[in-house]
């Protein structure tokens, strides 16, 4: 499973995948960019991984944080927006949870999600993160 493969993968799943109704998604990055140039916005992180190894396989599982930014106007008036886009982003995966045929990718789930607010490249965003795991499992021959 290769990491840059996977988040490519899932940052074309969400740029494809259709927002609820009257919102849209203007920008989405694989990668940390140094500004967001519009809003709302998903940027993939890569997180940790973890390995273990079974009878000639490898079972490899990478967290990846997708957070998706809005603008932190009055944040109170946004709060049903905001609750909205939460459940989007939980159910994200679930048409796609090998991320629509991407090569080593067993599942890919979102196993939480958390509402909060944050600075990005000094602007202030109302930020609703999804915790994604992805799991690949892969033959391997190992040898002495």
């Amino acid at each position: 499973m290769n990491d840059a493969t996977v988040l490519n993968a899932l940052a074309a799943h969400f740029a494809a995948k259709t927002p609820p109704t009257g919102e849209t998604i203007r920008f989405v990055s694989a990668y940390p960019v140094e500004s967001i140039p519009a809003s709302p916005a998903i940027v993939l992180f890569e997180g940790s991984d973890s390995v273990s190894y079974g009878a000639a396989n490898r079972n490899t599982t990478i967290q990846v944080q997708a957070i998706l930014y809005l603008p932190l106007v009055e944040y109170a008036r946004q709060y049903a927006r905001t609750a909205n886009l939460r459940a989007w982003m939980r159910d994200a995966l679930l048409d796609a949870v090998l991320l629509n045929g991407t090569d080593g990718v067993g599942q890919a789930s979102v196993v939480s999600t958390t509402t909060d607010t944050s600075d990005y490249g000094d602007a202030p965003f109302i930020t609703i993160t999804a915790n994604i795991e992805i799991t690949g499992v892969e033959a391997i021959a190992p040898t002495a």
